[in-house]
Order: C-alpha cells, then structure tokens, then sequence
C-alpha cells in the first residue's frame, strides 16, 4: 500500500491531536482565562474602593472626635469641657479627694467615698481616659483651684495603656471599620436634621446619671440582654485589639504614681469590672487575656514599689458582685461599685480630711 497516498483519519469530534490543535480553541482558552482574571481585579478594585470609602468617610466626619478631623459635630459626647466647668464651680471648696478613670468609673458614688474617707470628693473621670490624662488633672485641680488633695481613686484597664491613635495599624483599624461607618452616617443625618437630646447627664459632683437607662431600671422595662448584644460587638474589638500595652504610656503612669506618692497623696487603683459575658468573649476573640495579664504584673509591681492599695476587679467574682448589675458589657452599676469600694476603701480615713 502506497503510504503517501493514504487518507488522513480525523477524529469524529473534529479535533486533531498532537501539535496540530485548532488556535482558535487556544485563543478561546486564552480569552476565557483572561475574563476571569479581569472579573477577579474587578471584584478586588471594587472591594478596595469600598474600604477606602469608609476609611475616608470615617476620617473626614470622625464620629468619636478622635482625629479632630470632623467636618459635624461628634456623635458621642464629651465629658471633659463639662467635668473642667463643675470644678471650676468648686473653688470657693474644692475637692480633697478625685476619682480618676474613664466612663467605667463615673458610676463611683463620691457620697460612698465621702464616708469613708471624709473631705470633698469629685468624680473627674472622663470618656476613654489615657495614663497621660491624670497628672494634667491632678495638677489643673491643685493649681487652678488651690485644692490640697489627699486621696486618688483611679480606675485602668488596656486602653488606659493602649498603643497611640498615630500608630498607623491602629488608624486602619479605627477608619476601616464598619461601626464607625454606622456612626459618621448617624452623624451626618442628625447635623442635617437635629441632634438628640443627651441621655447623660452630671451631678455637681461629677457622678454620671444615665437619664435613659437609670429611668427604665427604675421602671423596670431596662433590656440588659439587648445592652450585652450591642455592647460586646462594639467594644471587644476596642479592649483586645492591641498586642502589647504601650511602654510610653506605662512610663506616664509611673511618672504619674512616682509624683503621687511624693506628695504624701493615698492613693487606691483597680482594674473595673467587664460583664461574664464580655470576658468570655475578650478570651476567644482578642489579645485581652495577654493584656490583662501584663497590666495586672505592672500593677503590682508599682503597687510594691510605691506602696499603693491595688486591687483587680476586672471580674466580678473578686469582689462578690452580680451580672445583672450592669448597664452593659463593660459598665457597672452602682451596686457593683458600691462592692467595689467596701473592698477598695479602708475602713475608716487614715486621716482627717475635713
């Protein structure tokens, strides 16, 4: 049989095999692949833009008056113009005793500690205090008031340490973040509408009346469990998000008690309680436990060298107190507070304050 003569088999699908493929199949493949990878950079540029897009609406309306950045006023309110005003209304008597902290402390009754320890007692803590907000307190209160302070009651925990908002991790985590999102949207609708009336409120003391909630546990219509829901999700991410506490704030703190001490001040610090709740989801979802655990270390080992009354109250089994006694995941009631110093306060003023 004459080989040069024989005809070419095709397969029955109309594909040839070996290196004599169809390229229009290849062209095909090629052009499918590359639609592919464009649909992926599509999705990616998408997503990116979405994030940049919060980041830069959570920047430029900054609803927490971190950055002071805010082209609206911020949606969550200030204590520290306010508590400045009520001690300058303290001048003609000033206080002999301060308590020092953030939000989680301004439920500490200054009647409670009056009894305790005597002279005039003002709560002076203020939303998200850091370690460098005391001695400028302190030293406000001595100077502009003339007060001669003999107690410090001051309340700490991880953000008090916290590593600073220029970190540019901690600014991502803050701008890209879809609570704060929620937030700058509230912010922008009631600066074109009206704001709300504030549910807070001050004593001439400086103990916190949450108008709110303190009329509805009265009322007995207060939903802790709705609270507990909200709360955890918004504020673990705030407590446990750092890896390590900030050794400059630290050393602000020590500078802070080293001061305190020298000038013969007694001085009580406690780490306030978080709900069960919080504290099992702290443990899963954060770096708290490695927080805690340093602060608590450092605590102690201040305490030892500046001889200091230290206690950990961060969870309630400590000092005997209830889960139901709390407004949400990370503020305690009065009646825990009221555990809190029983526990926290000698039993009678080591000296006379009057």
């Amino acid at each position: 049989m004459n080989r040069s003569s024989s005809v070419v088999q095709h397969p029955p699908d109309g594909s040839e095999r070996g290196t004599g493929a169809d390229p229009d199949a290849k062209r095909r493949s090629v052009s499918g692949i590359g639609e592919d990878v464009g649909f992926v950079i599509k999705v990616l540029g998408l997503s990116l833009g979405g994030l940049v897009s919060i980041a830069l609406l959570n920047l430029l309306v900054d609803p927490e008056g971190s950055y002071g950045t805010g082209w609206v006023r911020p949606l969550v309110w200030s204590a520290r113009d306010e508590k400045r005003e009520l001690l300058l209304g303290m001048a003609e008597s000033p206080p002999t005793c301060l308590i020092l902290g953030s939000s989680r402390t301004m439920k500490l009754e200054p009647d409670v500690i009056r009894t305790a320890v005597g002279g005039r007692v003002f709560n002076a803590s203020i939303e998200e205090a850091r370690a460098g907000d005391f001695l400028p307190t302190l030293d406000f209160v001595r100077r502009r008031l003339g007060a001669q302070i003999r107690w410090l009651i001051v309340g700490v925990d991880p953000t008090t340490f916290e590593q600073g908002k220029s970190d540019p991790f901690r600014v991502v985590s803050h701008t890209v973040n879809y609570h704060h999102a929620i937030m700058s949207l509230r912010s922008i609708t009631y600066a074109l509408t009206r704001y709300p009336e504030s549910a807070i409120g001050f004593n001439k003391d400086g103990f916190l009346v949450y108008k709110k909630d303190d009329a509805d546990l009265q009322a007995g219509v207060f939903d802790l469990e709705a609270k507990l829901r909200d709360s955890i999700s918004w504020y673990v991410p705030r407590h446990g998000n750092d890896r390590g506490l900030s050794s400059q704030a630290l050393d602000t703190f020590e500078v802070f008690v080293k001061e305190v001490r020298a000038r013969g001040i007694e001085l009580a610090v406690y780490e306030p309680p978080y709900h069960p709740r919080m504290i099992e989801a702290l443990r899963s979802r954060s770096h708290y436990p490695e927080l805690h655990e340093a602060l608590t270390r450092e605590l102690e080992r201040l305490a030892s060298l500046y001889d200091f009354r230290m206690f950990d109250f961060s969870e309630i089994e400590a000092f005997g107190g209830r889960p139901d006694w709390f407004y949400d995941a990370i503020h305690p009631r009065i009646e825990n507070n009221r555990l809190i110093l029983a526990r926290l306060l000698p039993a009678s003023p080591p000296h006379a304050l009057q």
